[in-house]
């Protein structure tokens, strides 16, 4: 069935437009929930988290989707419980928080604004000493030592993945990045790639950034105020294009009953994306006519 689902897939991003791939994805779980009614209880998930490299004292990037959880015996705060523990009192876990609103004319009460990036990053964002970053598309929610660190200067880059970000600074530790029911090699801190290449490679100058940028007003619940300026991103991804340039002792990938379960750590797996995109080879679709 993982097969079938891989080339649903692949058939869906050559034959429909963007506007409807959540509607293609609901049909695509619709018939994954007749095939897969294992469960998977709280034990078998730790083991598999752990399958997915080393998890303390270090730090842990982690994108999940709430909606491929169906067969997992457990609430949303469990889960963030147990990869706290995992991560241990010297480990920092961080997780996307774009705001689910993310209007350039309406000032960002970065404190409070719900997330568009699933049930467990909304609930994440919310306990008691975690840390986030202000950015209006890219925004990061982090837990442990390091979270300010890696918070700090998100509103003060050019760039929303690039060098001084969050997603910089876990390159430049080499954190762990997991993704539990994304695609393929779909991890967010990828893009870091096109900042560091943007006038390298001429696909990034001329089309990813072409210059346009994005202003907007931010606020913090300390009445703190300020306005940031970052550069817009164009192109559609579809970063499962470059699975076969990633050897397994660098990308894990396994299921666990339906949930797709991923890792790669990222300073390598960064550094093998930056010399695929110096040979034109990248995440990105080629650019549609208008560009």
């Amino acid at each position: 069935m993982s097969l079938v689902s891989k080339n649903l897939g692949l058939l869906h991003k050559k034959l429909f437009p963007r506007g409807i791939t959540t509607r293609f994805r609901e049909m695509q779980r619709s018939i994954e929930k007749r095939a897969y009614r294992r469960q998977i209880s709280a034990s078998e998930f730790r083991e598999g988290l752990l399958r997915l490299g080393e998890w303390k004292s270090r730090p842990v990037w982690v994108q999940t989707s709430w909606n491929d959880f169906y067969n997992v015996a457990m609430r949303p705060s469990e889960i963030i419980e147990m990869m706290v523990d995992l991560v241990g009192q010297h480990g920092t876990l961080a997780m996307p928080a774009f705001p689910l609103r993310n209007d350039p004319a309406v000032e960002l009460a970065i404190d409070i604004a719900p997330v568009n990036t699933g049930l467990v990053s909304e609930m994440f964002r919310r306990m008691p000493g975690a840390e986030r970053s202000i950015h209006l598309r890219a925004s990061v929610a982090a837990l442990g030592p390091d979270a300010k660190a890696f918070t700090a200067d998100h509103h003060l880059t050019e760039y929303s993945w690039g060098p001084n970000s969050p997603y910089g600074r876990l390159y430049e530790t080499n954190g762990l990045m997991v993704g539990l029911g994304i695609v393929p090699l779909g991890f967010t801190p990828l893009h870091y790639v096109e900042c560091v290449l943007h006038h390298e490679v001429p696909f990034f100058e001329n089309v990813v950034f072409d210059g346009s940028t994005v202003s907007y007003r931010w606020k913090r619940k300390t009445g703190e105020r300020g306005e940031h300026t970052f550069l817009d991103r164009n192109g559609r991804i579809w970063a499962g294009r470059l699975r076969k340039y990633f050897p397994n002792d660098i990308y894990t990938e396994f299921p666990l009953s339906n949930l797709k379960m991923s890792s790669a750590p990222a300073r390598q797996t960064v550094d093998i994306a930056i010399a695929l995109a110096r040979r034109n080879k990248t995440v990105y679709f080629e650019p549609p006519r208008h560009f």
